[in-house]
């Protein structure tokens, strides 16, 4: 599976794999990663079906994925068939989008994949909104309650015990370590809203956070504008269900760090990362238990 923020640079016009001069790049890197999923983020104001197209005639994806949307700007890509899509309610129009897949030939079992984008930043409260950090521990909450739900058979899937659950996506955590507390222990803060803590995972333990490192590099960096005031940071996370799920792979692609014998033997070009967004892919490879 791989998360990626495909950028819009603020303006929300047009997601950056739909721009010509950054498409050659996403297809060098999808060719190199070879992806069975892909969660995008900020795909704002183009849709699904369109996503589709872009993704067949200039990213190199098989006419056979399958593609939906959900909330404002998350869209998923999928080998296998999607066959259930739900917004999770978060903090007013911040919802995070899951997706229930049919990955038999691959898992043997359905696969549900939560896609997420939380609010950016680190703001304080103004003209009656919360602080960015309580708007995002308010999405946090909402998934863990979404995932409750799930395992108590009160969720929107129909799906047996034990589905595997993999849970990614541009997180923006920062200034505040209890939203990835909350989304690995299920630790909910606002109870009255999202109801009580559950652990996540099926055995009743946390989520597994895969805390991928960069190829090549020992980072775990995920973002990075060298013009930017903000200092590079990891910013995309992948969590996972390990009570039933083996992580085999986990990684960060930064093309510029590569060894040049990578590089050709990966058919990348050293700027690819650095051209198609201000996000670097973040990858796992997962296998049953």
């Amino acid at each position: 599976l791989l998360s990626y923020n495909a950028v819009t640079n603020f303006d929300r016009e047009q997601s950056a794999i739909f721009m010509a001069g950054r498409q050659p790049s996403f297809r060098r890197i999808f060719e190199a990663v070879g992806p069975d999923v892909i969660a995008f983020q900020e795909v704002y104001n183009e849709t699904a079906a369109q996503t589709a197209d872009v993704a067949e005639e200039e990213l190199g994806l098989s006419s056979g994925w399958e593609w939906a949307k959900q909330d404002r700007d998350l869209v998923l890509g999928s080998r296998h068939p999607i066959r259930d899509t739900h917004a999770i309610p978060g903090y007013e129009d911040y919802r995070s989008g899951a997706f229930l897949l049919d990955a038999e030939d691959a898992l043997g079992s359905q696969l549900v994949v939560v896609n997420m984008h939380p609010p950016c930043c680190n703001t304080d409260p103004e003209d009656g909104e919360p602080s960015s950090n309580a708007q995002r521990q308010q999405v946090v909450d909402g998934v863990v309650a979404f995932l409750r739900a799930l395992k108590q058979g009160d969720g929107p899937f129909a799906m047996a015990d034990d589905t595997p659950i993999v849970v990614l996506g541009d997180m923006n955590f920062v200034g505040d370590a209890q939203q990835p507390q909350t989304l690995r222990t299920g630790e909910i803060v606002n109870t009255e809203q999202f109801g009580p803590p559950a652990a996540p995972d099926w055995d009743g333990s946390p989520l597994l956070d895969t805390a991928p490192r960069q190829v090549a590099s020992p980072t775990h960096i995920t973002w990075t504008v060298a013009e930017s005031s903000f200092p590079p940071g990891r910013l995309d996370y992948a969590y996972v269900s390990d009570h039933v799920l083996e992580v085999v792979h986990e990684f960060v692609l930064y093309t510029p760090t590569l060894p040049e014998e990578t590089l050709t033997t990966r058919n990348l070009q050293a700027q690819d990362t650095n051209v198609a967004s201000d996000h670097l892919p973040v990858v796992i490879d997962v296998a049953p238990r």
